[in-house]
């Protein structure tokens, strides 16, 4: 099985996401959860801030705004990161870099319409627009101009980058896996020390020497044994940072439970899934910028 799948990933002789698909065999077989989520996410996709979104699924690419001034003008700026010196770097990070949260069988296909065209342009939503576009308002207003829309340019070879690198290591996983256990299909033996080389050899290969599976599951927050109420100052500032009534009464309910439960094992991920939605509740509201905000109010939390 794992060598059949490593000849036909070697020649091409099948696509990316049919090679994910056949991996997951493998994943299940070894038991190894950071594999399995791996695969499932590139064959599912990302949610847009998500904590296992692999560095190389995160890509680099100019912002233009296109403003219209009087008599018909309309010229197009690109952006310059100086412009938001005062933004921390988690915002920074936001700002700069496109999430390719696609599964890989849509990447795939997105690339077939670019072969003749060496960019493509992401359009913002006009609520990201705005979020974008702030520091240059008062200028283009001086000049009796409306700014109208914002896009990132990226290159194809960006996009295909994402399926060479994906390829690339799935390949030296299983590899790896072959090597370290020649007769995985019928002798694996799930001992902690296999469990373990197993997961090292996944782990580096995707991430490097962090495991952030661990991170999205709340299994490396630190902990007292206080579970942190939500105080009115706190509520009352994130209502002003963006975050909803409906959001606020649901972190409320998770602190109630769990400080009525004595839940602490799974308190830490019911607050960093409640913060994955709401930082998925204020992008959509073009308040993406205010995210690192939301974070350092709610943070003491989780310690």
């Amino acid at each position: 099985m794992i060598k059949d799948l490593i000849r036909d990933i070697a020649f091409d002789n099948i696509q990316l996401s049919q090679a994910l698909t056949r991996a997951k065999l493998i994943a299940f077989k070894i038991k190894d959860d950071t594999f399995k989520k791996w695969l499932s996410k590139e064959l599912e996709g990302y949610e847009l801030y998500d904590e296992l979104l692999p560095s190389y699924r995160k890509i680099g690419g100019t912002i233009y705004f296109k403003a219209e001034f009087p008599f018909g003008k309309w010229q197009t700026f690109p952006i310059e990161w100086d412009a938001y010196g005062n933004l921390n770097a988690r915002a920074m990070d936001i700002l700069k870099f496109h999430r390719v949260t696609p599964p890989i069988a849509t990447i795939e296909h997105m690339l077939e319409p670019f072969d003749k065209q060496p960019t493509a342009l992401i359009p913002f939503d006009p609520d990201i627009v705005e979020v974008v576009t702030r520091p240059y308002e008062v200028s283009v207003t001086q000049q009796r101009g409306v700014i109208r829309s914002a896009h990132r340019e990226i290159a194809r070879a960006q996009m295909l980058e994402i399926i060479v690198l994906t390829k690339q290591k799935l390949l030296d996983i299983l590899m790896q896996l072959d090597e370290q256990f020649p007769n995985l299909e019928n002798e694996f033996k799930e001992t902690p020390e296999n469990a373990a080389l197993a997961n090292n050899i996944v782990t580096t290969n995707i991430y490097g020497n962090d495991n952030p599976v661990n991170i999205a599951a709340g299994h490396s927050v630190s902990q007292s044994n206080v579970i942190h109420v939500i105080k009115d100052n706190d509520a009352n500032a994130l209502l002003k940072l963006g975050v909803s009534k409906e959001l606020l009464e649901e972190v409320k309910a998770i602190q109630t439970q769990s400080a009525n439960e004595g839940d602490m094992s799974a308190y830490g991920k019911k607050i960093m899934k409640w913060f994955g939605n709401v930082a998925t509740s204020v992008t959509a509201k073009g308040l993406a910028d205010k995210i690192p905000a939301i974070w350092e109010h709610i943070q003491h939390w989780i310690k």
